[in-house]
Order: C-alpha cells, then structure tokens, then sequence
C-alpha cells in the first residue's frame, strides 16, 4: 500500500530551505531532542488524576512510556515508530524530499492505575472552547531525513445549521531536520465572513516561550483536534493515506 504525508494545516506564504549539510537547529525552548528524549512537567498535575504517561502513533501503536512524578515531572526515550513514505505532502504544498519517511505522535495519554484519564499537549491555552489570536500547541514529529514543507492549502472546516461553512487555512513554513522535531500550530488570523469564520493557522519551527504541559480530559482536547467532513485531522499530523 503506497502511503502519503497528510500534514493538513497551517498559515502564510514564506521560502524555507534545507539540505543535510545545513540542517537548521532545534529551538531550544523545544521539549524533544533530535534523538528522541521527551520530557516536561505538567502545569496542572493533580495525583489523584495522573500516574503516567505513553505515547502513540496514528495506528494506536505505543512507542514511548514514563512514570509521572509527584511534581508532574515526566521523562522517556522514544523508540523509531513505524515509518512511512512523506510523497508530495498536502495539495497546495511542497515538500523537499518526496522520498523521506517519517511518522509522528498523534496521541499523548494520561494514565491512573492504568486507566486512561485524559490527554496531554503541550500549548498556551486552558481550554480549547474558544478560539483566539495566539493560540498555539505543539506536535512532535520523526523523519529519517532532513525536508521541507511549504505552501498553503484552504479547508472546509464544519457546516453549521444555517447554511454556512467555516473554514481553515494552513500556511506551512517548516524545516524537518532528520530525528525528532518540535513544530507549533498558532493561529495567526481570525476573519469573519460572509460565509462563516477564516481561521488562519500557521506551523513553523518557532517555539513559543509561553507553551506549557497541560492536562486535558479527553473531550476537552477533542475539540482541538478538530475533523472536516470527508477530511482527516486538520490539525495535527497524519501520515497515513492511501
């Protein structure tokens, strides 16, 4: 089965470029290193809540694991996920390598006594109820080389009873260096039209010093990670297609 790289977000235009010889930096305000070492502490850590702590791929396959401390303190080392062929990326992007492979973390759960309790993001937001200028949230991928994503591609979003339809742009402006990367989604624009509400989301490797580890039950955490009609995750990654 040939597989594709659906990233499906972002925003604005902008030329980025990369090769193996000048791989741009990780930023170091980032919660993952190049070799896989995820760590952070949870802001609103509540023991009675949380225990620990995995993470999983897009085929609910787990590749990483820790213990949660009594200070909300988490640390693992990620093993390789399965990969898969990134090909162009998104209609209205391009990508570098079309050849690279790579795979990325979809899901982060919170565990007590081995029983799911919510998920984990790490973001600059209480809650996802309402959408404003700013927000931002992280995901972390895995590539087996050094790419680029850019471009922009325009969505449908949700249909509403009247009629009207929101709608999401992505603007990718994105190195990919070879390992694990940090990449934050921010919404740049909000625009009230006649046909609903433009949001604008951009994903880049600039990382905000405001991100911080957050606990979210699941179905407050759903609605960031939002679904259109007839699309997949619109806005995380999703390496899986056909």
């Amino acid at each position: 089965m040939k597989t594709k790289f659906y990233v499906i977000l972002i925003v604005l235009v902008a030329i980025f470029y990369s090769c193996e010889k000048n791989a741009v930096s990780q930023d170091t305000n980032t919660s993952i290193t190049s070799d896989g070492v995820l760590k952070g502490t949870i802001v609103n850590y509540a023991s009675a809540a949380i225990d620990s702590v995995k993470v999983f791929d897009y085929d609910n396959s787990s590749f990483g694991n820790s213990s949660v401390t009594t200070e909300g303190k988490f640390s693992m080392i990620l093993s390789i996920p399965k990969l898969s062929t990134i090909g162009n990326g998104p209609e209205g992007t391009t990508v570098s390598d079309t050849n690279a492979l790579g795979n990325s973390i979809f899901n982060i759960y919170l565990y007590k006594n081995r029983k799911i309790t919510g998920e984990l993001i790490r973001c600059n937001f209480t809650s996802d109820s309402l959408k404003t200028l700013g927000m931002s949230y992280s995901r972390f991928l895995y590539v087996d080389r050094t790419t680029t994503i850019k471009g922009v591609q325009t969505l449908l979003g949700r249909w509403v009873m009247s009629g009207y339809v929101d709608t999401l742009k992505y603007v990718f402006n994105a190195t990919l260096n070879k390992g694990w990367n940090e990449l934050v989604f921010k919404i740049e624009k909000l625009e009230n039209t006649k046909m609903g509400v433009t949001t604008t989301w951009s994903l880049t490797n600039n990382i905000p010093s405001d991100l911080q580890w957050r606990y979210f039950k699941s179905s407050i955490y759903s609605g960031v990670k939002q679904k259109a009609k007839g699309q997949k995750e619109l806005v995380s990654f999703d390496l899986f297609g056909e």
